[in-house]
């Protein structure tokens, strides 16, 4: 399928389009939403910044078929505006 960006508020992640097959985040939270995984299709993966003002890394999260999202790899420290 043909890639799509979307502006608003990225937390609640796009259950109008899902099944996603790739997310990425463009601010950081505390954690990685759960509507966010929830919302992957098969093979499905989530790149997004996780931390709090100061500290950030890049978490990835890849679904394998019907089993749940699970955390894949943590990246290299980063920092970015905080997810709102």
């Amino acid at each position: 399928r043909p890639a799509r960006g979307r502006e608003g508020a990225g937390g609640r992640g796009a259950a109008e389009r899902a099944p996603l097959d790739a997310v990425r985040g463009g601010a950081a939270g505390k954690e990685l939403p759960a509507a966010l995984l929830r919302q992957l299709g098969r093979e499905g993966r989530v790149v997004g910044r996780v931390g709090g003002a100061e500290h950030q890394q890049l978490e990835r999260w890849c679904k394998g078929g019907e089993a749940e999202p699970a955390l894949d790899s943590v990246g290299l420290p980063v920092r970015f505006v905080p997810l709102r």
